[in-house]
């Protein structure tokens, strides 16, 4: 044993170690930080987006479409709707919210009326082309338009529409056009257009008048929430001039998924907020009760101050924004890196008298580079999912506890320059943990009576663990927003974005005939009561296939001329007005293309509903008012390329497979976990006596949470992996110090110091409103705790070689 050293001489020892360089070392962190500060401080943005937790993998068709959904126009539009004032306030409210909206950049479109047509391109685009666009179903309906009792039937209808106020516009087409196609084919593009709302005076109301609506689309996706947050304020503005201008009693309500990305982030950040201050406070707290002056308090936080700020620089230069549940886990972080400067504190001032900080760190360096290396390894087995929103999270964690070791490894000891001295309830403690230590290796009932225990809630626990693979779980909707957003979308009749028909294809065209089909067979769904409505691109644009059989079917009835001019003639029609009509002669452009369709003012209308899926494409079709999803699925079997796609549904089955996947990762990291401790030891006892409490604690952590009948979903499964890796901690820092035997109550010491304040900081997690981040405060903290209670018990499983008296051979 070496003999006693002064604290005096202790200090002046460490004080003149040549390899303490802080001045230099302060000037290298000071090169370092200020830009990455200022980088971060310039380029953080924080996202609440859904798309971070949809799958990235090649071949994932059904993903693609999801991604895209989340960030179409119907996920970007805003529905307005004004109350509380009669109709004529009303509709003046209207013109001067949508005026002054339109006019403002953050808005893509702003209308509250039906959008007038360009009459004459869109005359070009569609009437040379009527004979190719006749019916839905050429060979069954175009025989029987041109039998005598269709041919009467349509020579009636055109009599019929001659006789309505429209009907100046239709005797101009009724030579060229006596089947009214053209006017047909605008009917159903001014269904495409409008919302189905009535018009007063040409401004969207309801048909009660009780209120005017506005319909608006932002520019930027909807999960952009500092553009969404412009825009909303926008419309506060514009309302509360219209407010000022007719009276106090006007009531504006709003629905758009804007608003539920932007509470959610608001929710996501109070909780950062709260948990940085309280868990730091908390920390500090420790740091000053223990160890009791500032700068054991400095150098504990500066690895973790050190480790975010590098994980946030990466990170925002690797995947851009970052996503709020990201920096909550980062912000929790703390209660992991702080681990390494308390270990290497406690061993220099109770283990090591008389060294230098640097012979304090040869001593340690081995348990605290096992220990973070298991950590890390454990964490990144989440890099391989294809969940962008979980390998940064993944990401971010690796980085910032790989800097936090490197930090507490090379720059914290060039600060221990005159520290060591232990406080008394330092050393008072140490002594009662060492003491405790001995007795519990001593028994034999107590760890016994602990394993039953652990047995007891595995065995009642492992039936009760029950798994909830629902998106919505995660950021759940606020019920006050959901109400508003629900009343007003029924009002308004808008169509369902979460569940859609799609037809897939090589390219447009090939999909374009699947959408023909499926368009077919919803047809006859909403005759049948199936679903309330739909909107297609069929109605804009049917496939070369159709356009060509209308003409071939056409073509292949010579009567039907014959057949249609005497039926016009027995409506009281001169016969040679008619003689002359271009209907039967061959069009004289090419059938109507895609290319065409966005070449014309209709652009805007009939890209919105193809989707770009690299080597193929996807047609979308809306729907609303499916009142049986499962035989309207049965109704659309059959036909190739189509599916009717339920995205909440689809996130379900999604997420249930990559929980699964993730509990396959986190037995993966396990092994990856133990070969790494395997390779510190080279021997079977001191690596299960390492490893094992922590699996023992992760798995009751599950079975509590599941005999308290919490509900666990992918968050559960994520936290648990990183319970694993701490546990690791905890396991390896005990086996390094039962080597020696003085060792044992220090090395407790840090152990039950670092839980404390891993326990505060992902305790105050379990305390948030939001369900993921609750999650992990969940597992975290009572896992965490559990580690610590078990950690004792692997010792007994350690090789039983004599202890080692003095720290160095």
């Amino acid at each position: 044993m070496q003999p006693p050293v002064s604290v005096d001489s202790q200090d002046a020892a460490a004080s003149r170690d040549p390899r303490a360089h802080p001045w230099l070392v302060t000037l290298l962190l000071a090169a370092l930080m200020v830009p990455a500060s200022l980088y971060c401080a310039r380029e953080l943005k924080v996202t609440t987006a859904i798309t971070h937790f949809l799958p990235s993998g090649e071949g994932r068709l059904l993903a693609e479409v999801s991604q895209h959904m989340a960030s179409s126009r119907l996920t970007r539009s805003i529905v307005l709707g004004l109350s509380g004032a009669d109709a004529s306030h009303l509709r003046s409210a209207s013109i001067g919210l949508c005026a002054a909206l339109s006019e403002d950049p953050a808005f893509e479109n702003v209308r509250n009326t039906v959008p007038a047509s360009a009459p004459k391109e869109v005359y070009d685009l569609y009437f040379p082309r009527r004979a190719y666009l006749l019916r839905d179903r050429p060979e069954q309906e175009i025989p029987a338009l041109f039998s005598d009792a269709g041919a009467a039937a349509a020579a009636h209808a055109l009599v019929v529409e001659l006789g309505k106020p429209t009907g100046s516009f239709i005797r101009r087409l009724a030579v060229e056009d006596p089947l009214l196609v053209f006017p047909s084919l605008l009917h159903r593009l001014d269904a495409l257009r409008s919302p189905g709302l009535a018009t007063q005076e040409g401004i969207f109301m309801t048909p009660d008048g009780k209120q005017a609506i506005v319909f608006a689309s932002t520019r930027a996706s909807a999960f952009d929430t500092a553009a969404q947050r412009t825009a909303l304020a926008a419309i506060d503005h514009a309302f509360d001039a219209q407010k000022r201008a007719l009276g106090a009693g006007l009531r504006l309500s709003v629905s758009g998924v804007g608003r539920f990305a932007i509470r959610a982030e608001h929710d996501i950040q109070a909780d950062i907020t709260r948990i940085s201050v309280i868990s730091t406070v908390a920390v500090m707290l420790v740091f000053i009760v223990f160890f009791g002056d500032l700068r054991s308090l400095l150098l504990g936080l500066l690895p973790i101050v050190l480790g975010l700020l590098a994980a946030t620089t990466v990170c925002i230069a690797w995947f851009g924004p970052l996503h709020g549940l990201t920096l909550a886990f980062g912000a929790s972080i703390i209660g992991v890196c702080e681990d390494y400067p308390v270990h290497l504190l406690n061993h220099h001032a109770l283990s090591a008298p008389g060294q230098s900080a640097f012979a304090s760190l040869r001593h340690v360096i081995a348990a605290l580079s096992v220990g973070a290396l298991t950590t890390v390894a454990g964490i990144s087995g989440l890099a391989w999912t294809s969940l962008p929103g979980v390998r940064e999270l993944a990401a971010f964690s690796a980085i910032g506890i790989a800097v936090a070791l490197i930090a507490t490894l090379v720059v914290v000891p060039h600060y221990m320059v005159g520290s060591g001295k232990p406080t008394r309830l330092q050393r008072w403690s140490a002594l009662q943990m060492g003491t405790f230590m001995r007795w519990f290796l001593a028994q034999r009932t107590a760890p016994y009576l602990m394993l039953v225990l652990l047995g007891a809630t595995v065995g009642f626990g492992v039936p009760r663990i029950h798994f909830v693979d629902r998106m919505d779980k995660l950021v759940p909707a606020p019920a006050d927003l959901m109400q508003e957003d629900q009343a007003l979308r029924q009002v308004v009749g808008s169509f369902d974005v979460s569940r859609f028909v799609l037809a897939i294809g090589n390219d447009v065209e090939e999909a374009l005939v699947h959408n023909d089909a499926a368009a077919e067979r919803l047809r006859d769904a909403a005759t049948a009561g199936e679903l309330e409505a739909f909107k297609s691109l069929h109605d804009l644009l049917p496939s070369h296939a159709l356009q060509a059989r209308n003409l071939a079917v056409l073509a292949a009835l010579p009567d039907a001329r014959e057949r249609l001019l005497r039926a016009l003639e027995q409506e009281g029609f001169e016969r040679g007005a008619f003689e002359q009509t271009g209907f039967f002669q061959a069009p004289s452009l090419a059938p109507l293309s895609f290319a065409a369709l966005l070449a014309s003012p209709l652009r805007e209308l009939g890209e919105g509903f193809v989707v770009d899926l690299g080597e193929r494409k996807a047609i979308v079709t809306l729907l609303r008012g499916v009142n049986n999803p499962d035989r309207l699925r049965a109704r659309l079997q059959g036909i190739a390329g189509v599916h009717l796609f339920d995205q909440r549904r689809f996130l379900d089955q999604l997420y249930r497979f990559y929980r699964e996947r993730t509990l396959q990762l986190l037995v993966v990291g396990l092994v990856v976990v133990c070969l790494i401790v395997f390779a510190r030891y080279r021997r079977f006892r001191p690596t299960l006596a390492s490893v094992a409490p922590s699996v023992a604690a992760a798995i009751a952590t599950l079975c509590v949470l599941a005999l308290c009948n919490i509900e666990l979903n992918l968050l559960h499964v994520i936290a648990t992996l990183l319970v694993l890796s701490l546990g690791v901690d905890y396991g390896v820092f005990l086996v390094e110090a039962a080597e020696y035997d003085h060792e044992l109550g220090s090395t407790a010491l840090s152990v039950l110091i670092a839980c404390i304040t891993t326990v505060l900081s992902f305790g105050l997690l379990a305390l948030s409103a939001v369900p993921a981040v609750r999650a992990l405060g969940q597992v975290l903290g009572l896992g965490t705790l559990l580690a610590l209670i078990l950690a004792p018990m692997g010792l007994l499983w350690r090789d039983q070689t004599a202890s080692k008296p003095e720290h160095f051979t």
